[in-house]
């Protein structure tokens, strides 16, 4: 039971780097090709948008398994 608690810290950790990476790829990517700052404002919202849209989702669906699990 305990290892099952871990990979319930490490999954959302993981999936955050991950995001996180993705971000900073796209921004960069955008400022090298000399975009508008428009563009680049657009595309960070956006980006923040979906992250925050996937947290609310998965920290849901974290706390319902979490109490499956810890109820033992």
């Amino acid at each position: 039971m305990r290892s099952d608690i871990r990979l319930l810290y490490l999954i959302p950790w993981q999936t955050d780097f991950a995001v996180t990476l993705v971000m900073f790829t796209v921004s960069r990517g955008i400022a090298e090709d000399r975009k508008s700052l428009l563009e680049l404002g657009v595309t960070g919202a956006i980006l923040s948008l979906i992250l925050a849209g996937g947290s609310m989702v998965c920290g849901r669906l974290a706390d319902r398994l979490t109490s499956r699990v810890c109820k033992d």
